[in-house]
């Protein structure tokens, strides 16, 4: 594209001192504005002097759009070519140019396909849940972002899309019929506990405005016709702004949301947005690196995130107390809580092999010998912590790991904030073990805290910053 843009340059040059057309050209797409006298001296000059540039203008491929007042004149001075008279509309790089009622017939017929390709996804997605969140999230949905961009005032014309989104494909997603609240949910981007399932008709206004805004100084100088362009400082200046603009309405959005859900949502919510907490939905859903859930796991998960009820469990659990989400998350009969913990122990111990030395799982404290420890510090003869590595926080020096995974919704934890449930265990596993491991191992201590719904304590984020 480099290469034929300098070559085309001679070309446009030319153009521009024979004729004062106000042209832009996109590799061999050229496009000019202006009067009828004006375009007729433009395009005898283009079809004079582009074969010698290696371009030849093919004139039943080329387009006038005309004022309907001005399409007698255009045909007469037109007449002894093929080109194409129109004052409806026509199609102008993927976007359209001309009359509101093509603009209207152009985005429909686009919204048709859109929904039958949604269709088709949501049929797929009855057996293959997560594979079509992915196809939707990392491809479909961006067929309709240039047009949000380029098209003014189309979000009425998005509605049968989003009624697509919201009616087919997330119930197939999620095996749920979506609320007016749910479906404000899902729209919010993943990083901000959603889904990033967006609403198209409801970013459209929002995403036109921040392309006009970021595309301005280049329409400057394509007005000013000038060859030189835009600075870049401009450029990423309205890049930054449209960002920073986009990030607070989110986030604003995403405020008004928590204000008119129930406590409950709330607390799924504050949860999901927890750092680590959603990378299970931002990754490609490979078998090889074992990313990929059946379609049982993958709606279970969206259920347990958003704290949905469960369908197709028992009522009464083997310890005999009543059988719920919550309660299968804390209870240790059946050895789901110890497989949870020996999971991200042996997880985490697979990591640091390959960046440390003399790693082993459980390894047992040296006895105490004499050595005077707080209280609360834990003086078992055979205590064991988690994880040993060697040069991990400083070279030569072994570093002790200790897992925990904790369930925030436990009755114990509803009234604490996330941070505060951290605290709680970090602090209960230094009291347990850091005196012990400074004094008598001579080496670091990390308690590393976790979530069921996936977030991570201040410590254990720190760890994996590392």
């Amino acid at each position: 594209m480099g290469l034929y843009a300098l070559s085309i340059q001679p070309l446009i040059t030319s153009l521009q001192a024979a004729s004062s057309v106000k042209q832009c050209w996109f590799a061999d797409d050229a496009s000019g504005a202006g009067s009828i006298m004006e375009i007729r001296t433009w395009w005898d000059a283009l079809s004079t002097l582009g074969p010698d540039f290696g371009y030849f203008p093919n004139d039943r491929k080329c387009w006038i759009i005309a004022k309907p007042a001005k399409e007698e004149s255009v045909r007469e001075a037109f007449k002894d070519t093929s080109i194409n008279v129109t004052v409806q509309g026509q199609k102008h790089l993927g976007a359209a140019i001309g009359s509101r009622e093509y603009l209207e017939e152009y985005v429909s017929e686009k919204v048709t396909n859109w929904i039958n390709d949604i269709a088709k996804l949501a049929e797929f997605a009855l057996s293959q849940p997560q594979a079509c969140y992915a196809a939707y999230t990392f491809g479909l949905k961006h067929r309709w972002t240039y047009f949000l961009r380029t098209l003014p005032d189309i979000q009425d014309l998005l509605e049968p899309l989003e009624d697509a989104i919201s009616h087919m494909l997330i119930p197939a997603i999620t095996e749920r019929k979506c609320n007016q609240l749910d479906r404000n949910i899902l729209a919010l981007p993943v990083r901000l506990g959603g889904l990033g399932l967006g609403n198209p008709s409801l970013e459209a206004r929002r995403e036109y405005a921040s392309s006009v805004k970021v595309t301005k100084p280049l329409v400057e100088q394509i007005v000013s016709q000038s060859h030189q362009l835009p600075e870049d400082s401009l450029t990423k200046l309205a890049q930054q702004e449209v960002r920073s603009e986009r990030s607070k309405e989110l986030e604003h959005r995403a405020e008004r949301i928590k204000e008119m859900a129930p406590r409950k949502t709330q607390r799924a919510l504050d949860l999901a947005t927890e750092k680590g907490s959603s990378a299970w939905l931002t990754v490609l859903p490979l078998q090889d690196l074992g990313f990929n859930l059946n379609k049982r796991e993958f709606r279970d998960a969206v259920k347990l995130r958003y704290d949905w009820p469960v369908e197709d469990i028992p009522s009464t659990c083997a310890c005999g107390e009543a059988f719920t989400v919550d309660h299968s998350m804390i209870c240790k009969l059946g050895g789901f809580i110890t497989q949870r913990h020996n999971e991200l122990r042996d997880l985490e111990a697979e990591f640091l092999s390959m960046v440390c030395s003399d790693v082993e799982i459980e390894p047992v404290l040296q006895d105490i010998s004499g050595e005077h420890l707080n209280r609360g510090s834990n003086k078992a003869q055979d205590a064991r912590l988690d994880i040993h590595a060697r040069g991990f926080w400083e070279r030569h020096r072994s570093a002790f790991f200790d897992v925990r995974v904790c369930h925030p919704n436990a009755v114990s934890y509803r009234d604490l904030e996330p941070q505060q449930i951290y605290r709680i265990h970090e602090n209960e596993k230094k009291r347990l073990y850091s005196e012990r491991v400074l004094d008598i191992e001579h080496g670091t201590f990390t308690p590393l805290v976790f979530t069921t719904t996936g977030g991570m304590g201040k410590e254990c984020l720190k760890y994996h910053t590392v």
